[in-house]
């Protein structure tokens, strides 16, 4: 899912302003710290939900613990449900070295002319809806890593941005940051000078990549 412009998927091809020689760690690190839902939405009396993110090459996604929503005060309505919100402290970092599952598949996307989609980072928000239950999706956002090295040129800050559901509607908005300029560098140019190397998955770093923390 994208919202527009350099918000998830952002267009096919176009000029890429080359990066800088590349730096830092070989790390993509993703942080979200609030959560807001819009009113009207269907959910449990006392509502709980998951956030999970997701990036290429990855098996499965990276979850959160349960969270509790709580009424958005400032939107109270004199009826009908109000707007529900969370603080979150949801942070992970993912391993992006050559050989890892990561690194391979942002190597293939970033030596791709196809559409921004195949490297996205996406995070999804599910509801529970009773103890048990399969969780439910509520709605998604996604960014795409090409759109953050090759225009961007930044990591992306820590703001609020839309989430959507399948039929592109807002359900709310989830506050997120993505830090992964230093790595996508390092993966670019890795496929600049060794594409066969960047492109080969290697079963140690693999293996080393999951067991990370």
């Amino acid at each position: 899912l994208n919202a527009s412009g350099a918000f998830g998927t952002s267009g096919v091809g176009g000029a890429r302003r080359k990066p800088e020689a590349p730096g830092g760690a070989a790390q993509v690190r993703v942080a979200a710290t609030a959560l807001t839902l819009v009113k009207g939405l269907k959910l449990p009396k006392k509502a709980t939900v998951l956030l999970s993110v997701s990036l290429p090459g990855e098996k499965r996604s990276s979850k959160s613990a349960p969270i509790d929503l709580v009424p958005d005060r400032a939107s109270l309505a004199a009826t009908g449900p109000s707007a529900k919100k969370a603080a979150l402290s949801f942070s992970r970092t993912f391993d992006t070295g050559v050989g890892t599952p990561i690194g391979v598949a942002l190597a293939a996307a970033l030596a791709s002319e196809e559409d921004r989609g195949d490297s996205e980072v996406v995070f999804t928000l599910s509801c529970i809806d009773a103890p048990g239950a399969p969780p439910r999706v509520l709605g998604s956002a996604a960014y795409s890593l090409e759109t953050l090295l090759f225009d961007d040129q930044k990591d992306l800050p820590l703001a609020p941005r839309p989430l959507l559901d399948a039929d592109w509607n807002t359900v709310g908005e989830l506050t997120f940051s993505i830090t992964a300029l230093s790595a996508l560098r390092l993966i670019d140019a890795a496929v600049d000078e060794a594409p066969t190397t960047a492109l080969t998955a290697d079963p140690t770093a693999a293996a080393a990549a999951a067991g990370a923390p």
